[in-house]
């Protein structure tokens, strides 16, 4: 047997210590507006300005206020078709622990297409409309310089490995509709649903997803680009933020590629197709990029519509929601393996394809472990994993003990903490770790105004219980004030609790809180919706909802050291499987 257990999974004591924390998030969320500040995107909707898919409707109020699963049933997929009728009763048959639901062989990152599944769409070949090159102190063309070609040009100089534009002719584009919109200083984030005509003779259309980010240049820099630029590569200082989530996919698409290999960075993420510069308005820029279109919308909304389906058999939705969890277990590691953060890991930044495969969006957050340290960890990994097979008899049980060798050199890497600190967060999911610094800086000021030690304590803990909740933050100084009785002694404790002298910081284990918040959050709402229908017959799934909920609440524990494992929180999955799915 594979040596994990679930004995971190004691759901009285956890439900007990972590439900007002969960509980908390669920109450804020409704209140939360989508905004930027200096801190962190707060996103507290599921229609959040992440949001790549809500299929827009075609009225002008949907165009506002956009449906969060689409009109197309997220339940026709080859994922669909199951054998579960309903749920195990009683606990009299014994569980049957599936091994490739536990972690897909090989690479544990990206199960195989399901039967049936599609491809990553492929758009044809198409030569980039060429751009000038401008010439320092060339003559003056007779001609305009077009700004947006002085920008691709820069672009293409700033970041090499986003490659040539792709430019669309008018013709090609066939219709285009704003998904949603996030308003901030200095940059405005779009989504639309573009459909694109492939000019393949075949009379081929295409929905492309396309995230645009304005920005608003200085008088002086759209003259400049008026004119043709000081020189070849020079990006306006004004038009940097437009390119920042840009600068992060080039990042996180080559450190994913090299560790894992292309195929799976087509699986794990939205394919990429282009991009290109607009100007919209006077002196108004926006950066687009165009990537697949994922007909299912968010992974919390598509969970959501899966559980509260009067339509779904119970064990259908049992398995599809188990599935969905195998899911993000294995993108979580596929980033911890890749030695990739994502501070803003949550459901809604998770996208569903038709085919119910699930892939990570929103890069922009990420920090990248050392490379060096990287692959120090892959070997050790996989040297365990070959000593612990070494000493099993036959395959099924050497195939176990080296999964289980592996983790734990895993599970020990993702304590260590990302070079960069959290830079981009949803508050009320954010871990304990994240505080680090907000609590210390607050500390250290109140002291320089001389303000009173169980002032500054006070007052850290209204900002921090004010909706929307940041349990996370309630959780570290619910420590905090059972640790320190004086300034001193909290900004010692502080210090080795943070980075590099109390600082925030993120990790591996990170993904692991971040996920038991969104989906606690989830499971709160759909808690809510089920407990409000007439009769008995959602008595069954509010069970099943309560199960999940406690394995999620499990995760969200202080300390990164004292959270499961991936490896565990597999196998818990597992067992819920065999308790409640059927098996054929």
């Amino acid at each position: 047997m594979c040596p994990v257990g679930t004995e971190l999974w004691n759901t009285g004591a956890l439900r007990s210590e972590s439900c007002a924390h969960c509980e908390a998030i669920g109450a804020s969320v409704a209140s939360t507006p989508a905004h930027f500040d200096g801190r962190a995107l707060r996103i507290g909707s599921a229609n959040g300005a992440a949001n790549l898919l809500a299929k827009p409707q075609q009225s002008p109020e949907a165009k506002a206020t956009p449906s969060p699963g689409g009109d197309q049933a997220p339940f026709n997929s080859p994922r669909a078709q199951l054998s579960a009728s309903g749920p195990r009763t009683g606990g009299v048959t014994p569980r049957r622990l599936d091994l490739d639901f536990l972690e897909p062989e090989g690479n544990a990152i990206s199960a195989p297409s399901p039967p049936g599944g599609k491809a990553p769409p492929q758009l044809p070949h198409c030569s980039p409309v060429p751009l000038p090159l401008l010439e320092h102190g060339a003559a003056a063309s007779p001609l305009p310089v077009d700004p947006c070609d002085t920008l691709r040009q820069a672009v293409m100089q700033y970041i090499p490995d986003l490659g040539a534009p792709r430019i669309w002719e008018e013709e090609q584009v066939l219709g285009c509709v704003e998904v949603s919109q996030a308003g901030g200083d200095p940059a405005v984030r779009t989504v639309y649903q573009m459909e694109v005509d492939l000019q393949d003779g075949a009379g081929r259309a295409m929905p492309l997803a396309c995230k645009g980010v304005k920005v608003v240049l200085s008088e002086a820099e759209d003259a400049a680009l008026a004119a043709g630029g000081a020189g070849e590569a020079d990006v306006p200082v004004g038009f940097l933020p437009a390119l920042q989530e840009a600068v992060s996919w080039v990042a996180v698409a080559r450190r994913f590629r090299l560790v894992h290999g292309e195929e799976a960075l087509g699986r794990c993420f939205p394919v990429v197709f282009g991009w290109d510069v607009l100007q919209p308005a006077p002196r108004t820029y926006e950066f687009v990029m165009y990537m697949e279109w994922m007909d299912n919308g968010t992974v919390f909304d598509y969970l959501k519509n899966i559980m509260t389906a009067p339509a779904l058999p119970e064990g259908d939705m049992y398995e599809m929601v188990l599935d969905a969890m195998r899911q993000m277990v294995n993108l979580v590691d596929s980033a911890n393996k890749a030695g990739l953060c994502f501070g803003d890991l949550k459901a809604q930044n998770m996208l569903v394809d038709a085919e119910g495969n699930f892939k990570l969006s929103d890069v922009d957050g990420v920090s990248h472990s050392y490379l060096s340290d990287l692959s120090a960890a892959h070997t050790a990994a996989n040297a365990a994993a070959a000593a612990a097979a070494a000493s099993c008899t036959d395959a099924v049980s050497a195939r176990i003990a080296g999964k289980a060798a592996a983790s734990l050199v895993w599970s020990a890497r993702s304590l260590l903490p990302a070079p960069v600190e959290p830079y981009m967060a949803t508050d009320i999911y954010s871990p304990p770790e994240f505080w680090v610094g907000w609590a210390r800086e607050a500390l250290v000021s109140g002291e320089a105004a001389g303000r009173a030690y169980e002032w500054d304590m006070m007052q850290l803990r209204e900002e921090a219980v004010e909706q929307p909740c940041w349990p996370g933050a309630v959780m570290l100084l619910d420590s905090l004030k059972s640790e320190c009785a004086t300034r001193d002694a909290a900004l010692e404790w502080l210090q080795l609790q943070g980075m590099n002298g109390g600082r925030s910081y993120m990790c591996g284990a990170s993904h692991t809180y971040l996920l038991g918040a969104t989906i606690s959050h989830l499971l709160r709402a759909v808690e809510t919706e089920l407990s409000a229908r007439p009769g008995a017959a959602y008595v069954q799934q509010l069970a099943f909802v309560s199960e999940l909920e406690d394995v999620m609440v499990g995760l969200m524990t202080e300390e990164p050291a004292s959270r499961p494992s991936l490896q565990q929180l597999r196998r818990r999955l597992a067992e819920m499987r065999g308790d409640w799915c059927y098996w054929g």
